[in-house]
């Protein structure tokens, strides 16, 4: 073996630069990498139902699932649901998305719902396919929850973007999943994880 006395010499801006290359800036790239992940598997599986988001505030994860599954055949229509209210300095007008989501598609559709009601989701009785979750209230999480397990078709896919967020000892949504697949005779397999906070998981009749 050869030695080699010359010393190494720490290279921060090599360091800073591949941190950069890859660091996440784009805040919805772990939900395109969810759609992508799950478009063969919806196309193989024959997975047939409706795209819907609870939150989905500027509908710009709702309009890229369109974009990347509406080829497959086998979405009925793409819905998004909000409150669409003013949200950290960003205001989501609920007439400006409607009239953007028109222009590309009869099948993207919104709906104005309190999701912290339970009796709203009464609305949005449709067989679901994919679910995804990005609620900023607990209440409303937990709603949004139980009705995807409750109407998602056999083999669906539920996303859950705020996932691995701790609720004392324990993560906050994990003792409802338990719960509701137990209500509604249903079983879940992982899928995958979607740092920071994001899980998909895969649920199946009993």
């Amino acid at each position: 073996m050869i030695s080699n006395n010359k010393k190494k010499k720490i290279n921060l801006q090599k360091i800073k630069k591949n941190i950069s290359n890859l660091d996440v800036s784009y805040s919805h790239e772990r939900k395109i990498r969810f759609l992508l992940d799950i478009r063969g598997y919806i196309l193989v599986n024959k997975i047939r139902g409706n795209y819907i988001e609870f939150g989905s505030f500027l509908s710009e994860m709702q309009i890229a699932s369109f974009l990347i599954l509406n080829k497959t055949n086998f979405i009925i229509n793409f819905f998004g649901v909000d409150l669409f209210k003013k949200f950290n300095n960003f205001n989501s007008n609920y007439i400006g998305v409607k009239k953007t989501l028109e222009k590309i598609s009869k099948k993207l559709k919104i709906l104005k719902l309190d999701l912290s009601i339970k009796k709203n989701f009464k609305k949005i009785n449709i067989p679901i396919n994919i679910s995804v979750i990005d609620c900023n209230e607990k209440v409303s999480l937990i709603n949004s929850l139980e009705h995807s397990i409750k109407n998602i078709v056999n083999g669906g896919i539920i996303y859950i973007d705020d996932y691995f967020i701790l609720d004392k000892k324990n993560l906050l949504l994990r003792p409802f999943i338990n719960k509701f697949l137990k209500k509604y005779k249903k079983k879940a397999e992982f899928f995958k994880t979607y740092p920071p906070f994001g899980i998909a998981v895969i649920i199946l009749n009993k």
